[in-house]
């Protein structure tokens, strides 16, 4: 017999069902006839790889097959061969192939709404609110029960249908099961209504208008006023009382719509309740539900109030009591949860070597409990402690600038981050930046910044890097000189930057602020009196004192620097108010304007709760000699609750100098330059962190001193002496002679 030749076959495959679990899928094989004379049959091969099958499966003579037994989610190989009555097999036909899929035995899920959420309906017929989806295709039946056991005949998928509920007043459940593309069914979703039928559509329900007299197919007796006591039978319905008894009148209580809030006072307002009969009415207000209990204050009262703090939803109920009946009603207050706020400390500067000790203040407005995580953003390799507590303790060997950032957390929200440099000082001693003191010109004028007092304490030669940070931005002439220059084209206010380096550090930064005024004079801002107060007081902030001195109208702005987030009322008036919710002290910022120039003035309000805020004091202003050691004093410092402190002192004016124990109470330092020196403290007490107390240092070159040459000390002359005496650098003399002991008394003058 010839060899034969290679058939042209055609293979179809038919996924005969998607089996259920456990059950394989099958595939229809067929292929086009052989044309030789001696055909014997045929025989089919397939397997899950191309061109490597299984044992052939003989068919006989016949143009198709049914492949049983395959496993879904595999794509089988399928290949046809034809043999003589010899035996003799042809090639492989072209080979074909079939995907056999994952069968759908999920079911959608869906929803079902009666009315859009309504709690009373009074017809039969209600509106369904429809939503349904299936995680491998789509929606495509649904059907409806008013019992779960006998359902509609099945309808095309909708988002929206009418049914019809069952006879009867009450609560009524419509039961929907949803169908997908596979002919899966979903189990029941449901939802309830109270069905109170009413007829006539007047308000009233058909069953309370036969159980007191009135028609159900009437509507005009909604108005009517059956007991003749002045309300009509629908008001009486909506109250629950007897409209055939003209005594039984419930009150009307209105305790006002829901509110959400930041933390702050909330105000309970039941004044829009009343009473049909006009009866004075007694209120009461009481917490249902809440995170915490809180004190309501005036709870018998039409308004009451309460100091919101903890984040969630809180229920109060009003009951309002006119001598003979009560009702009542209540509200939900949602408070807010706000993200803490977080102060890094104030900047340093210590020698290498020196242990130092950074301290983050952390406030919540929702006095949660505060986790910390610091960061070192910038300068040279330390070792670094664990840097998830809110002190951290290192010691910092390189010169150089260091730079950490810390954030704060509730455990829900995370504070914005705040930032606290660290210079320390070695053989190389930081230099001073000093941009100069505020200005007011006038605009067309050319305004020089002046930089010269910036200092180095090795007398090194100073880089000038200046940035412009506020105000519309202007063209700096000379930028990396002691002095710059701009032009002045347009009122506003400006404010400069500037940093200095020897080279080697790069010095905190000093800023300047430049104030252009036209033929117009800048108002002067007053924030007031820094404020005492305690955790749910009103706080009210005063500008009241700020002026203009041409008269012009002012406008307001204030602004919240620091603390425990707040929330401020009338913000853009002289007096703001807010309700403080944690301890701690608050900074706010008033910005004043007449129109064409603002100024700007702050003030610190100290909160204290259970745990009073602790107080620093800096001590006495000190007057030292140059090469001194001078030795702070915040020893007088105190607690109210006895609580122990920790320090923190940086410096705000004066050359920059490295301080000894810087976390100390008695930090030290070599006053090498004279001038004027300003050194802060803020103290902690665990809990909350003082308002800071200053301190000046007046460091003073060592006086000149006079030698009496001329009589010596302790000689004996007999007749009038001439006085001589040598002193280096003075330039005019006074003589002063006491007798027996006394009184010093003038005798010359001379230069």
């Amino acid at each position: 017999m010839r060899r034969f030749c290679k058939i042209c076959m055609m293979v179809l495959a038919l996924l005969i069902l998607f089996p259920l679990p456990g059950i394989t899928a099958q595939l229809l094989v067929s292929w086009n006839a052989n044309s030789e004379d001696d055909l014997g049959g045929y025989k089919v091969y397939y397997g899950t790889h191309s061109r490597t099958y299984g044992p052939a499966v003989d068919v006989g003579n016949v143009l198709n097959c049914e492949i049983s037994g395959l496993s879904s989610g595999n794509t089988y190989y399928v290949a046809v061969t034809a043999y003589d009555s010899s035996g003799n097999e042809s090639d492989y036909s072209q080979e074909a192939e079939a995907y056999i899929p994952v069968p759908d035995d999920t079911p959608p899920t869906g929803s079902v709404i009666i009315n859009s959420g309504e709690l009373v309906t009074p017809t039969r017929v209600v509106s369904l609110t429809l939503s349904a989806t299936d995680n491998s295709g789509s929606v495509a039946g649904m059907k409806f029960s008013n019992d779960n056991e006998t359902f509609s005949a099945e309808s095309s998928y909708a988002p929206s249908a009418q049914w019809v509920l069952t006879d009867g007043d009450g609560i009524k459940t419509v039961f929907v099961r949803f169908k997908d593309a596979a002919g899966n069914w979903s189990t029941s979703a449901s939802d309830t209504i109270e069905l109170r039928l009413d007829t006539d559509g007047d308000g009233i329900p058909d069953a309370w208008e036969r159980l007191h007299g009135l028609d159900p197919s009437n509507p005009q007796d909604a108005a009517n006023d059956s007991d003749q006591d002045g309300i009509s039978n629908l008001e009486e319905y909506l109250a629950g009382t007897d409209p055939l008894d003209p005594s039984d009148n419930l009150p009307v209580t209105v305790a006002g719509p829901d509110q959400t809030s930041p933390p702050t006072r909330i105000t309970l307002d039941g004044s829009a309740s009343w009473d049909p009969n006009n009866d004075p009415l007694h209120f009461t207000w009481s917490q249902k539900t809440g995170p915490i209990l809180v004190t309501i204050e005036n709870p018998n009262a039409h308004i009451a109030s309460f100091v919101g703090v903890k984040a969630g939803v809180y229920e109060f109920m009003l009951t309002c009591y006119d001598g003979k009946a009560s009702s009542s009603d209540s509200l939900q207050v949602t408070i807010l949860n706000v993200a803490p706020t977080v102060d890094a400390g104030p900047d340093m500067t210590v020698e290498a070597g020196a242990e130092v000790v950074l301290h983050a203040t952390g406030s919540d407005p929702n006095d949660d409990a505060l986790t910390y995580q610091w960061t070192k953003v910038e300068g040279p390799n330390l070792a670094l402690p664990e840097m998830n507590l809110q002190d951290i303790r290192m010691t910092m060997l390189e010169q150089g600038l260091y730079r950490f950032s810390v954030l704060c957390s509730d455990g829900k929200l995370s504070s914005a981050s705040g930032e606290v440099c660290v210079t320390v000082n070695a053989i190389n001693s930081a230099p001073t930046a000093d941009a100069g003191l505020d200005r007011d010109v006038y605009v067309g004028t050319t305004v020089y910044l002046d930089g010269t007092n910036s200092y180095d304490p090795d007398d090194d030669p100073l880089e000038f890097i200046w940035t412009q940070v506020d105000g519309e931005q202007v063209i700096l002439g000379d930028s990396a000189t002691a002095q710059p220059w701009f032009e002045t084209s347009s009122i506003g206010t400006k404010v400069f930057e500037l940093r200095v380096s020897d080279g080697i550090i790069t010095s905190t930064p000093d800023s300047v602020t430049i104030r252009i005024l036209g033929i117009n004079t800048a108002p002067t801002a007053d924030a007031g009196q820094d404020i005492h107060a305690f955790v749910g007081d009103e706080v009210v902030l005063d500008a009241t004192g700020s002026y203009d001195p041409d008269g012009d109208p002012l406008t307001f702005v204030w602004a919240q620097i620091s603390g425990a987030t707040v929330e401020l009322a009338r913000r853009d008036t002289p007096q703001p108010f807010f309700t403080p919710t944690t301890s701690g002290v608050l900074e706010f910022r008033v910005s004043v304007s007449d129109g064409e120039v603002s100024s700007l003035d702050r003030v610190l309000v100290t909160v204290e709760d259970v745990n009073q805020v602790p107080i620093a004091d800096a001590g006495d202003t000190i007057v030292a000699l140059v090469g001194e050691t001078v030795i702070l004093d915040g020893r007088l410092s105190y607690d109210p609750d006895g609580d122990p402190l920790s320090f923190l002192w940086s410096q705000l004016e004066g050359t920059r100098v490295s301080l000894n124990s810087p976390n100390s109470s008695c930090p030290s330092f070599v006053a090498e330059v004279p001038g004027k020196y300003v050194f802060e403290l803020r103290v902690y007490d665990g809990t909350d962190t003082s308002i800071p107390a200053s301190v000046e240092v007046i460091v003073e070159e060592e006086a000149a001193a006079v030698v009496l040459q001329y009589p010596e000390t302790d000689s004996v002359v007999s007749s009038y002496p001439t006085f001589s005496w040598d002193g280096y650098d003075m330039k005019k003399y006074k003589l002063y002679l006491s007798i027996n002991s006394g009184k010093f008394n003038h005798v010359y003058s001379g230069s």
